[in-house]
């Protein structure tokens, strides 16, 4: 685990998803996008990865904002929807929290006890999706169609000044 401020003013632009289960891959599609056009940016890191829950604690120290995309099943909105979240909305969700793991603000609460450096601010695009449990490699024509769009948002999501009121010092006592 990350410890300290080497990294603490940088952006982590974290991709999540399952290439293999149809949309479910679809952050996974957007922060390799973005990171094509963000490649010049030393502020900026772009990962991706289909780890949950704990496990994002390690890709997330270090870094003072992290903006990550993934998919998002609701069924309020239409697929290709794109929608930004908090962590906190997060407390039960199929890659932010898996069985036998914790939520996403939980373990951001416990990396910070442990003495890691946890972002101060974290967004997180949605993408609605269409089929998440159908093994296939591409994504439905909706959420396929979202991809430009959600990577307009990332970029631009990069480039503006951190919010404070997505600021993230303990994500347990701070229902949004």
């Amino acid at each position: 685990m990350r410890r300290g401020a080497a990294m603490g003013s940088k952006t982590l632009v974290l991709g999540l998803g399952n290439t293999i289960l149809s949309d479910d891959g679809v952050g996974l599609l957007v922060a390799r996008d973005a990171e094509r056009l963000l490649r010049d940016r030393q502020d900026v890191d772009v990962r991706c990865t289909s780890l949950g829950g704990f496990d994002l604690v390690d890709l997330l120290a270090g870094y003072g904002r992290a903006i990550i995309v993934d998919a998002v099943k609701t069924g309020a909105v239409p697929p290709g929807t794109t929608r930004w979240f908090s962590p906190w909305d997060f407390a039960v969700s199929k890659r932010l929290v898996a069985m036998h793991e914790v939520s996403l603000p939980d373990a951001l609460a416990l990396g910070r006890k442990l003495g890691a450096d946890m972002p101060r601010e974290i967004r997180i695009l949605g993408i609605e999706v269409e089929n998440d449990q159908t093994f296939g490699d591409q994504c439905s024509p909706l959420v396929a169609a979202a991809v430009p769009r959600a990577v307009f948002e990332v970029i631009e999501r990069v480039g503006e000044e951190p919010s404070p009121e997505a600021k993230c010092d303990d994500p347990v006592e701070h229902p949004n």
